[in-house]
C-alpha cells in the first residue's frame, strides 16, 4: 500500500470549488487533457443532504501504439464512488480500476477548507493505493511484490499532478461562469 497527497489553493470560495468538482465534472473535462470523459452512472441525495455518487471516468490513451496490444481502452477506465458530506465539506471516495477491480484498492478523503480570507479554498486530496500482484498473469512469483511495488509508486505519483489540475480547471470554470448578483 502507498499513500499520497496533494494541497492545491484555488482563487475561489469553498462552495464554488466544492459544486464545481461534485456537480459540474463534465465541464471540467475540456481543461483537463488525460481524461477523455466523465459520465454521472448515480446521484442519490441522502435525507441528511449528503450526496452519494457514481462517475464514470475514461482516460484518454497516451502511449506508444506498440503498446495497443498490451494496454486497452478499458485499462484507461474507472468508476469512482463518493459521499459528499455537505455539512463539512469533505467527500469520501472508493476508485475501483476496471482492469483489475480484484487487484486494486485505491480510497481517500477530499476536504475543502477556506483560504486566502475566504476568497479561496484549500482543498486537500488524500488516499492510498495498493496493488495485489500475487498469481498475476506473466509476472513470476519472484517479482510480484517489485511489481507491485513499482506500480503502486507509479500510480500514486500519477494522481497528485492530474488532481491539482482538477482543481485548477474548477477555479477557471468557475471564474468562466457569471456571478449572480442581486439589483439593488
Amino acid at each position: 500500500m502507498k499513500t499520497f497527497k496533494s494541497i492545491q489553493i484555488v482563487k475561489i470560495p469553498v462552495e464554488d470549488a466544492w459544486l464545481a468538482i461534485r456537480d459540474r465534472l463534465g465541464e471540467l473535462v475540456p481543461h483537463l487533457d488525460e481524461i477523455e470523459s466523465v459520465a454521472v452512472q448515480e446521484r442519490t441525495t441522502q435525507p441528511d443532504g449528503d450526496i452519494f455518487l457514481v462517475n464514470l471516468w475514461q482516460a484518454k490513451a497516451k502511449f506508444p501504439a506498440v503498446l495497443s496490444t498490451v494496454i486497452k481502452s478499458d485499462m484507461l477506465a474507472w468508476t469512482d464512488r463518493a459521499m459528499w458530506h455537505e455539512k463539512n465539506h469533505e467527500c469520501a471516495w472508493q476508485i475501483e480500476l476496471h482492469f483489475a477491480p480484484d487487484r486494486t484498492r485505491c480510497t481517500g478523503l477530499t476536504t475543502f477548507e477556506p483560504a486566502l480570507g475566504g476568497r479561496g479554498t484549500r482543498i486537500t486530496f488524500a488516499g492510498e493505493f495498493s496493488l495485489n500482484a500475487k498469481g498475476l498473469p506473466g509476472v513470476p512469483s519472484i517479482l510480484e511484490s517489485t511489481v507491485a511495488a513499482a506500480a503502486e509508486s507509479f500510480v500514486t505519483s500519477l494522481i497528485p499532478g492530474n488532481f491539482r489540475k482538477l482543481a485548477m480547471a474548477a477555479e477557471t470554470l468557475a471564474n468562466a461562469t457569471p456571478q449572480v448578483t442581486s439589483a439593488g
